[in-house]
């Protein structure tokens, strides 16, 4: 998934250059937290953050839709607007089901019930970091 967002980047940035546009880095901050009581907390936090990048991403699409630029419009629909919504719903719904089943038992079974249609065995194995990256990848393909 990390390597699918920083081609993201690249390309808006590549776009912006030939456009005569500047780019500005900013520091990339560390997550506030590093160690994850459960699925759910982890699954919110994921989920909130595809929500932050399809807001940023709908900011950038009003601004080209003010300075009348269709081909960026279309390429942020087209290319990543969908992708974030399909994105968001899976991670909502993933969210939904592990606040049903609770932590324990029924995390463990959610664990075996949605990875083992990933890869075989990977529940058995996978904490919860590495369920969420598992998850945003299959989402962002």
């Amino acid at each position: 998934m990390s390597n699918e967002k920083r081609n993201t980047a690249t390309m808006l940035m590549k776009c912006q250059n030939l456009r005569g546009g500047r780019i500005i880095y900013q520091d990339i901050k560390s997550p506030e937290k590093e160690k994850w009581g459960c699925g759910l907390e982890c699954m919110q936090v994921a989920l909130n953050l595809e929500k932050k990048v399809n807001e940023n991403l709908l900011e950038m699409h009003k601004l080209a839709s003010s300075h009348k630029d269709p081909i960026l419009c279309d390429m942020l629909e087209d290319d990543y607007l969908r992708k974030q919504v399909h994105s968001i719903r899976r991670l909502g719904k993933f969210t939904t089901q592990l606040k049903r089943v609770g932590s324990g038992l029924g995390e463990f079974t959610f664990d075996h019930e949605v990875l083992q249609d990933f890869e075989p065995g990977v529940a058995r194995k996978a904490n919860n970091q590495q369920i969420v990256t598992k998850l945003n990848e299959d989402t962002q393909k």
